[in-house]
């Protein structure tokens, strides 16, 4: 049955036939189907995933158990085959191997175009600090030399001018440090976090006076942290507190 369901041969056309029937050509040659046998006797039986052929010239992977069959004195009687279809088996496998190999190209070329991109936005970033380093600094000498030749609208766009430029040269730190954190291979360290939010706290004294705010630091276990990156996570979480909390009445 097995003959006819995978090979495509009647009972009559496998009957009496070597087994090496079911091998191709190349095998055949490779004397692959006498080294199974050989390999029987000598370990009990022999196992292979393989290419074998069918009678119409079309070629299936299965795999081929051969067992060795003795009698009760050990002398050889003869072998069972067995015959397994790996056909779909192996198409599904191909195309997870495919697929894998596709993520493994697409990963090594999305980390590419990551790193050129990072690249990019820090020396951008650096290269727009200088020209509004020029804008506020301009502004600022307008204001404190001839703010009051201006008029009144001459006046707010100035400060709006100034404010709009601080604005910008924040952004512009926060996409340099946002890139820093991609590219820093800095390692982790087992780190007292109580002592690293202390020292962010004393950067912020003077704002958090100024607002009334206060840092409060419960039980905190020691962790594996970068401290540079956790320092700058926590400063963020601070600054942008400060920045939108109401002013102290």
């Amino acid at each position: 049955e097995g003959a006819r369901s995978l090979h495509g041969y009647e009972e009559y056309e496998a009957r009496g036939q070597h087994y090496s029937l079911f091998f191709t050509e190349a095998d055949r040659k490779e004397h692959l189907p006498s080294n199974m046998l050989k390999e029987a006797i000598r370990n009990g039986k022999s196992a292979r995933d393989i290419i074998t052929s069918r009678k119409d010239g079309s070629e299936i992977w299965a795999n081929l158990l051969v067992t060795c069959l003795t009698e009760n004195t050990g002398q050889v009687s003869g072998f069972s085959l067995i015959t397994r279809d790996l056909t779909e088996a192996k198409r599904k496998d191909d195309k997870i191997r495919q697929y894998t190999r596709t993520l493994e190209i697409k990963n090594v070329e999305l980390e590419k175009i990551n790193k050129e991109l990072s690249s990019f936005t820090y020396i951008s970033s650096h290269d727009l600090q200088e020209p509004l380093r020029k804008i506020r600094t301009f502004t600022s000498r307008l204001m404190q030399t001839d703010l009051d030749n201006l008029s009144e609208g001459g006046k707010d766009y100035c400060r709006r001018l100034e404010a709009s430029a601080a604005r910008m040269q924040t952004l512009i730190r926060d996409i340099i440090s946002y890139t820093s954190l991609s590219t820093d291979k800095s390692s982790c360290s087992e780190c007292d976090l109580v002592e690293l939010i202390d020292k962010v706290a004393r950067h912020y004294d003077e704002q958090l006076k100024e607002r009334g705010g206060r840092i409060e630091i419960g039980r905190i276990c020691r962790t594996e942290v970068i401290p540079e990156q956790f320092m700058q996570l926590i400063g963020h979480l601070v600054s942008n507190s400060i920045k939108f909390a109401s002013k102290k009445r």
